[in-house]
């Protein structure tokens, strides 16, 4: 074991310089190397009192008698500033073709925060979210959509060491069979041709191509001229691995109704991009 108290030195100009407050050098347990702790005190006698505190407290944490400082301070941080984080880190990770956005995210956390009750991180447990299910009158399918969202912004605050444990990990999805309040189809092919009938062709282009591929929103606004493959074996829409949902890159075959509307729809001085 090693714990020493005091002051750091460098060399500059070839000379030896002390810092001018104390520092602990320490390693504890099995620690592999030895580690350096600023103290900022610049006596001696208050810097070893803070030393032996945060000793006190660390060989607490190694037995298990409180939880890590990251954790005890992750508990009590504004669970606001925490979904700004998990946001600003989704933003980055989710791409603008996936169906769930981090602004839909956002929406969904925050009024969980605000209708149940959830100032704090340490505030957030199953009871908290049972009971504000319990007393909504949303869906069950839009009820395990604010559940999973949830447990993905909890799971990453735990992988951000924040957290020991996701507290609704074990909360349970409701049912949905049988209480859907809408039932969604397929439209049948007189109800496709009565909405593109009634359709502007600009619209009306794009729901035969989202009927006929297969395609989601997001993955039909990234569409290019380039994408589109008329002249091939088997003619073809691209779906990009940089657009799709897996990631991968997918060719769907195109009907002889949508490649003569797509056809008709491409202007002469068309580009690839």
């Amino acid at each position: 074991m090693i714990f020493q108290i005091k002051k750091r030195k460098r060399k500059k100009n070839g000379k030896t310089v002390y810092s001018s407050t104390y520092s602990l050098y320490y390693r504890l347990g099995d620690m592999q190397s030895p580690r350096w702790l600023a103290l900022k005190l610049t006596d001696k006698e208050a810097a070893t009192a803070k030393a032996l505190e945060f000793r006190k407290e660390y060989e607490a944490e190694v037995a298990g008698i409180i939880q890590p400082k990251a954790i005890r301070n992750g508990a009590e941080s504004p669970i606001e500033d925490l979904i700004n984080e998990y946001i600003c880190d989704l933003k980055k990770r989710v791409k603008s073709s996936e169906g769930k956005t981090p602004k839909q995210s956002r929406t969904r956390l925050l009024r969980l925060v605000k209708e149940c009750g959830w100032g704090k991180l340490a505030d957030v447990t199953p009871d908290s979210f049972v009971k504000w299910r319990s007393k909504t009158q949303l869906a069950p399918k839009t009820l395990n959509h604010f559940l999973g969202e949830a447990v993905t912004f909890l799971n990453w605050i735990t992988r951000q060491e924040k957290l020991l444990v996701n507290p609704l990990a074990k909360v349970s999805k409701l049912s949905e069979k049988g209480r859907e309040t809408r039932v969604r189809r397929a439209f049948s092919d007189s109800e496709l041709k009565r909405l593109l009938a009634a359709s502007p062709s600009y619209r009306s282009i794009a729901y035969l191509t989202a009927a006929r591929t297969g395609l989601r929103l997001g993955e039909l606004a990234s569409l290019k001229w380039a994408d589109v493959s008329f002249d091939s074996k088997t003619p073809h829409i691209l779906g990009r691995a940089a657009t799709t949902k897996n990631s991968k890159d997918s060719r769907i075959p195109m009907t002889i109704q949508l490649e003569r509307k797509l056809l008709r729809h491409r202007p002469d001085d068309w580009k690839p991009s």
